[in-house]
């Protein structure tokens, strides 16, 4: 399999025009050349913003994505968000480009989401921030003033906070630098966390006269346990990437150069395998932790029976005897 080769960005650069007004024109033509020339620089102007905005956005993790040895990658720039799609059937989804702003909208990030489980051909999902932080949470400098019948009228940071975690392809956060209290709750709803080893984590809203809104109490006590949850969660400290990983907090700790290039890997792997499978089996560790062991054990059981229905059942297991690779079609 060939590697991407990584090209340099391109710009559609706005044309410069120098034109000299001839003596003999009257105040009225020297107008509508004017004009003309305005209208000219509107038509011009969206074409090389976007190629600016296109490479300034990407630029971030487009070094590493470019470097994996995948077929084909194909950049996508929508709005202020950056998608990068492999043809395996991983799609990252920069984080920071919805936190770092003032005008952040958990609602453009639920629609991205929403785009992706649309999306048949994407069989997994990537979510990713800078090399600095992987997501600055809510503006404080928003909320500070906001009145209690405003965040409940509103049901501030409810409504799509959870999106991530409901979404039934498998999301992995790639976590770099600081992942503070909304970005270290954004992580947890992912399916798992491959972190870069400069990464932190904690939930610092004990410093704001506040506690945590979208599961930084509950998430965090269910992967870490009681007695470290309430450390954080009361100390408002942070905690580095090797005792997050020990906490379990943290699949995997790669280094800061590869961090990511690892995650989209791993997406890629989950996407080539059977997508029912992968859906169903998301579901069941999750249920792990809401159920039971006797329940869980029970449906674990019905849902392995289930999965004889399907045609990557009878493929996947007809090319462990034949010993060669399965080609699933995802029914």
């Amino acid at each position: 399999m060939q590697s991407t080769e990584r090209r340099s960005p391109s710009f559609a650069l706005v044309p410069i025009l120098t034109l000299r007004v001839p003596a003999g024109f009257t105040l009225l033509e020297i107008l509508i050349v004017t004009l003309l020339l305005g209208i000219l620089a509107m038509i011009a102007w969206p074409t090389f913003n976007s190629a600016v905005d296109g490479s300034r956005l990407s630029g971030a993790s487009s070094d590493v994505v470019t470097s994996l040895e995948f077929a084909q990658l194909k950049a996508m720039n929508s709005g202020r968000r950056t998608r990068v799609t492999v043809d395996a059937g991983a799609e990252t989804i920069l984080v920071e480009q919805f936190t770092s702003s003032a005008d952040f909208s958990q609602s453009e990030l639920a629609e991205a989401v929403d785009a992706a489980e649309r999306d048949e051909s994407i069989g997994a999902i990537v979510l990713t921030g800078s090399e600095k932080a992987f997501a600055a949470g809510a503006d404080i400098k928003q909320m500070k003033d906001q009145s209690f019948v405003d965040t409940y009228m509103g049901n501030f940071l409810h409504d799509e906070a959870a999106r991530i975690e409901r979404c039934r392809k498998p999301v992995i956060a790639a976590v770099a630098g600081y992942a503070l209290g909304g970005g270290c709750e954004l992580a947890m709803m992912c399916d798992f966390i491959i972190a870069a080893d400069n990464a932190k984590f904690g939930q610092p809203e004990i410093k704001l006269g506040v506690v945590p809104g979208i599961g930084g109490t509950q998430r965090l006590t269910s992967l870490i346990g009681k007695s470290k949850a309430m450390d954080l969660c009361l100390t408002g400290r942070m905690m580095d990437v090797d005792e997050a990983e020990r906490a379990g907090l943290v699949a995997r700790v790669e280094p800061l150069d590869s961090y990511l290039e690892v995650a989209l890997q791993a997406a890629a792997d989950i996407a080539a395998y059977s997508q029912p499978v992968t859906r169903t089996m998301k579901y069941l560790v999750n249920s792990a932790l809401e159920t039971s062991l006797a329940q869980g054990l029970g449906i674990e059981r019905q849902m392995f029976k289930a999965n004889f229905a399907l045609d990557d059942q009878k493929e996947g297991m007809a090319a462990f005897v034949e010993k060669r690779s399965p080609d699933f079609k995802h029914r």
